[in-house]
């Protein structure tokens, strides 16, 4: 969207006038009694055209905005890449190739003597489920890193796999524990331990 849009300034003497001070924040000076001063509106972003404000100066911010918007997505992927590649190294072969084909791989553990198996799937919360023997969840598990930071979701993956497999009752300690009600739905009850 491009719009032109003028100001005119009565001005008898050598003087500095504000104009719009929620626009543009520029103290300009003018020895005419009326002064132009033209701004183009495109994209959000007013663009000067008169001699007294900086041409080209919201053009410029505009681009190394752009410019800093596009370094910090190919930072992102790279760091997506990393991260996947990281996670593959970290799987067994089984895992990999479960992961590869279902977005999910199974952890299996033992606490007490007792063999239990985790299905984590691909995403952030919520995302573990204690399977019965049937291979049927019977308990979901939400606990994950501070997504605020944007991790990528591999790193987030590698550290519940890595808690599970290491200390799995610090784990049921920290994750929130929901199970199937009566209506099939899950129901957040707690703390798992």
């Amino acid at each position: 969207m491009q719009r032109l849009v003028n100001w005119y300034s009565a001005d008898t003497s050598t003087s500095s006038s504000k104009c719009w001070t929620h626009w543009n924040h520029h103290w300009y000076t003018t020895s005419t009694s009326t002064t132009i001063t033209t701004a183009v509106y495109v994209d959000d972003v007013y663009r000067w055209t008169d001699g007294d404000v900086r041409v080209g100066q919201a053009e410029q911010t505009t681009a190394r905005e752009q410019q800093a918007r596009e370094e910090q997505a190919r930072e992102r992927e790279e760091a997506n890449k990393r991260a996947e590649a990281l996670l593959h190294s970290l799987l067994s072969q089984e895992q990999l190739s479960q992961y590869r084909k279902q977005r999910t791989f199974d952890v299996l553990t033992t606490r007490t003597g007792e063999t239990r198996r985790y299905r984590i799937e691909h995403g952030v919360a919520g995302n573990i489920y204690r399977l019965d023997d049937n291979g049927k969840p019977v308990e979901r598990f939400c606990i994950h890193i501070d997504q605020r930071a944007g991790y990528p979701v591999a790193d987030n993956l590698i550290v519940q796999k890595l808690l599970l497999e290491a200390d799995e009752e610090q784990f049921l300690q920290i994750a929130n524990r929901s199970i199937i009600d009566r209506r099939g739905e899950w129901t957040l009850v707690g703390r798992a331990a």
